[in-house]
């Protein structure tokens, strides 16, 4: 951070002085330090031609607020608590008078340019020199003011926008919705009900169950195995469908209980009439969660694709003796009191952050193809290699793994795998089964502490049931063990196994009823010749005091990268069925004069 000085730096200063020229730009006061917001504020007046009868003013009050850093870092535009504006608007944070000694609100508007936060790339179009971008910013300020007041803030063909419902508690509610349970919710018969809110871990919590309010039929989420025990650890929540999202016009979310209660009432939907059908059981003197449904679309215009879930934190209802003045302790008196001393119009609403955590959602920054993710996994050793190929595929949207392995994590195991401390004594396979459950929320990873083949009967059914194998163990017994297993159909069948010092990695890919083991060794030998003419002299260090086991040298860079690299050959491999099956590739580090250059694919046929 750029300390403090009681002058503007220079560089703000001639921010400052591009602005003089500009038409409908209002110098108020020059930078002014704001302690409290560790930035530096610019006071001034936007003047537009617009129609005087818009809905907002032609001459407005701003605060220009940014970082000593500019003409890096952010740039905001609030409006000033007297002579400002008041509503809310799309493209706008909720814009409301918050007492924090400060002159203005807290709506600032969203001017950046649609990559701003990408930073520094190709994508980004920002400019950041001192002589422009405040210049820039200002400009599209007067044009957000013009565009406000002709509601063209936002047109058909542009993402949909929620508006913001500014939560203010440190409780997250995830739901799971997508198409498909669109349709569900259009052929629901209710639009309010009861559900199961389930606490999945800090501050987290979930819905696991909606429940009709008139028939025995509910509608059960998508989620993965780490929500299966959680519902049955749910409290009571409630939840409501509105036509649309609960909106003060232009694009302010309710923000008290009586500015709720009459959004709803402008959908036909009597909030009260619907607490008052729960309240008997939500007195249980403590809070509850309500969970306000609307659909919406993926783009202004189009139709609604998808139910999105916004939720509040009920406050505590009447229960024991708190009762309404001269009321018994029954429901009638507890209404009474809630309506007149609860659920109040000037209740201050406790919305919370809702998010949407269906697959489509959550792998919105990368992810393999669905035909790919839609496949059952077995990998076979969850070691060095195996944890770092489990994690790969999960995190890349893979969600039915089976894991199987018989080995206990050790402390010299942590130096390349993707367990902690905390996993320490445990199965390998049944740690990286409960990580990777916890890596993705749709995710159903099992793990199998065996040796493979397991001997259980379930076990082998489910090995039986994945429809790629992969095996991470490079050992002999295995790969002769998957020849001999009895495969119910035709498997794609793979086997990762590291050289010395993971310098290369060996990759056979197979499609078949029954590992070709014979196949396998005549393309592997020569290579494994190889490492052993380059490393003659060789000797496996040992790990701990006296003469145990030889432990196999490798970092866990070369780990990863040689894990990435079979994971991305397996990608383009395993949807092309047109591929010659039978084959192996070699990844290989390369280096010139000690510095990593590159890994190169070595094929044969």
């Amino acid at each position: 951070m750029i300390p403090y000085s009681s002058a503007p730096p220079e560089n703000l200063l001639i921010g400052r002085r591009t602005l003089e020229g500009v038409q409908g730009f209002h110098l108020l006061r020059d930078w002014t330090w704001y302690e409290k917001v560790q930035s530096w504020v610019l006071h001034c007046r936007l003047s537009v031609f617009i129609c005087m009868d818009g809905p907002i003013s032609p001459v407005t009050d701003w605060y220009i607020a940014t970082k000593a850093e500019y003409p890096f870092g952010e740039i905001k535009f609030f409006p000033a608590n007297n002579g400002g504006i008041c509503q809310t608007f799309h493209h706008q944070q909720l814009n409301v008078h918050v007492d924090r000694g400060l002159p203005w609100r807290s709506g600032y508007i969203c001017v950046d340019r649609p990559l701003r936060g990408m930073g520094r790339n190709p994508w980004s179009d920002e400019i950041y020199q001192a002589d422009i971008r405040l210049k820039e910013y200002v400009n599209r300020a007067l044009e957000w003011l013009r565009a406000a007041s002709g509601n063209d803030l936002v047109r058909d063909g542009e993402p949909y926008e929620l508006p913001d419902f500014d939560p203010k508690l440190d409780t997250l509610f995830a739901f799971s919705e997508n198409a498909f349970s669109f349709q569900q919710w259009q052929e629901f018969p209710d639009r309010m009900g009861d559900a199961v809110v389930s606490p999945i871990m800090s501050n987290t919590l979930a819905v696991t169950r909606y429940n009709a309010r008139t028939q025995q039929k509910c509608i059960v989420p998508k989620w993965g195995k780490v929500f299966q025990n959680a519902n049955q650890e749910g409290e009571m929540g409630v939840w409501l469908i509105l036509n649309q999202s609960p909106i003060i016009p232009p694009w302010q979310s309710p923000q008290t209980f009586g500015e709720l209660r009459e959004c709803c009432r402008k959908q036909n939907v009597d909030l009260d009439k619907l607490l008052d059908q729960y309240s008997k059981k939500l007195r249980d003197n403590k809070r509850h969660l309500l969970m306000m449904g609307f659909p919406i679309p993926a783009l202004l215009g189009e139709k609604p694709i998808c139910m999105h879930w916004q939720g509040l934190m009920l406050p505590i209802l009447s229960s024991g003796k708190k009762t309404h003045d001269g009321f018994r302790p029954n429901e009638h008196g507890y209404r009474l009191r809630d309506r007149r001393e609860v659920l109040t119009e000037d209740l201050r609403l406790d919305w919370i952050r809702s998010e949407n955590w269906d697959t489509k959602q959550i792998f919105t920054r990368g992810c393999f193809r669905s035909e790919l993710t839609q496949k059952h996994i077995l990998i076979i050793g969850a070691g060095a290699l195996g944890s770092a190929i489990a994690e790969l595929l999960v995190r890349g949207g893979f969600d039915h793994l089976t894991i199987i392995d018989a080995d206990i994590l050790k402390t010299g195991n942590l130096v390349r795998h993707t367990l902690t401390l905390n996993d320490l004594g445990q199965f390998k396979a049944e740690a990286v089964a409960n990580r990777l459950n916890k890596a993705n929320p749709q995710a159903h990873i099992m793990a199998i502490c065996d040796d493979f083949p397991p001997r259980r009967p379930i076990e082998n059914a489910a090995c039986n049931h994945c429809d790629v194998i992969i095996d991470c163990t490079g050992s002999d017994e295995v790969l002769l063990s998957l020849k001999n297993f009895p495969w119910k159909d035709n498997k794609v069948f793979y086997s990762f196994s590291i050289g010395y010092g993971a310098k290369r990695l060996f990759c056979f890919q197979a499609r078949s009823s029954q590992f070709p083991h014979s196949i396998f060794q005549s393309m592997i030998q020569p290579w494994l010749d190889l490492e052993q003419m380059e490393n003659p002299d060789v000797v496996m260090p040992m790990e701990g005091i006296g003469c145990w086991h030889p432990v196999f040298p490798a970092r866990s860079d070369d780990i990863w990268l040689l894990a990435s690299s079979g994971i991305k050959w397996l990608d383009a491999t395993i949807r092309n069925e047109q591929l010659q099956d039978n084959r192996m590739v070699i990844f290989e580090q390369v280096y010139e004069n000690g510095l990593f250059t590159a890994v190169h694919l070595k094929t044969i046929l």
